[in-house]
């Protein structure tokens, strides 16, 4: 069965519903999704759509949801096809340019980000409607230096653990933590929904904060050293532990050993890859951000996943999907 696409204007004008041999599109926390879509070159020039790049365009489906962006190419194939490429949501900001101010601006992640939004408009539409934004986490700095929005909004990213996205449906901006706690009420199992996964053989949980004490003197406070993986932080939130060493020498000998202690727990186990089918429509069950849980046959593990990118092409309706292993349990 062929899929269909919707093209129009930027801003949503003149949209027309187009016929296409396939496509195949990506969602994706803190990175861009793109799409991919195959139609007969006869069907758009019959639509007037000789030179479709910078226009809006979106599939709509009910379980995997929308995926909206703007063309970037449309490439002959030499068959009497052509290729349209898109880039999801986030190309609107990148074209979108912020004043230039002598002094960083102080605030909640949350709050810089709607003043970014706010700057972004004096200098032409962001094409969002609502905005809201979590007030939550350390203060940071934003340089307003001339830079796109896009570009700063990633190093308010980056710099908070924290994220951004638009509603493709609404086209609703929302700044704090993507995604919703499922795992409680959702699970996927393998071969039922989950038909093929590759996932690292380390059972242990990710720990990226660590309390590491001497393990001669565990009770000596001042000896002990406290140490981050931020970077893992940030994409899956603080998971805590405590460590001894053996003879570490002073404190200050101590903290690259633990430091790279904390680095290696923080990568163990992390990423699993699967390929789901749609049964009792599982597509639905969850979005990019999401945790949910998975059961799996290899030595009979139950898996605690943060959704971070997932990927479908039609006609085949099989999903890709990539996340971080927050937590797995044997039996």
């Amino acid at each position: 069965m062929a899929s269909t696409i919707l093209i129009s204007d930027p801003g949503g004008r003149n949209e027309q519903r187009l016929p296409t041999n396939g496509t195949t599109r990506s969602w994706a926390v803190e990175q861009p999704g793109t799409l991919s879509a195959e139609l007969l070159t006869s069907t758009l020039v019959r639509a007037g759509l000789t030179a479709p790049k910078g226009m809006w365009v979106r599939v709509e489906a009910n379980d995997v949801g929308t995926w909206a962006g703007e063309v970037q190419e449309a490439q002959p194939n030499g068959d009497g096809t052509t290729e349209l490429t898109a880039t999801d949501w986030r190309v609107l900001f990148a074209a979108r340019r912020l004043s230039r101010l002598r002094r960083p601006l102080f605030g909640s992640p949350g709050t810089l980000a709607l003043a970014a939004l706010a700057d972004a408009e004096k200098h032409g539409p962001v094409w969002v409607r609502d905005r809201t934004a979590d007030e939550t986490g350390l203060p940071v700095e934003l340089r307003l230096d001339g830079q796109s929005l896009g570009e700063a909004l990633n190093a308010l990213q980056s710099g908070s653990g924290e994220e951004w996205r638009i509603d493709p449906d609404t086209m609703a901006f929302t700044w704090g933590r993507t995604g919703v706690d499922r795992a409680g009420s959702r699970q996927l199992v393998a071969p039922r929904h989950i038909i093929a996964y590759r996932l690292p053989d380390s059972v242990a949980p990710v720990v990226n904060d660590l309390l590491v004490f001497p393990l001669r003197d565990r009770d000596d406070v001042r000896r002990a050293v406290q140490v981050e993986a931020a970077d893992s932080i940030a994409a899956v939130g603080r998971r805590q532990a405590d460590a001894a060493l053996g003879n570490p020498g002073s404190v200050i000998a101590m903290r690259p050993a633990a430091q790279a202690l904390v680095e290696q727990l923080a990568q163990r186990g992390q990423t699993i890859e699967m390929r789901l089918v749609n049964v009792d429509r599982c597509f639905g069950w969850f979005r990019e951000g999401d945790t949910i849980e998975c059961l799996l046959p290899r030595n009979n593990q139950q898996v605690t996943v943060r959704v971070m990118a997932r990927s479908i092409s039609e006609p085949e309706l099989v999903m890709d999907v990539s996340g971080i292993v927050l937590d797995r349990r044997i039996g």
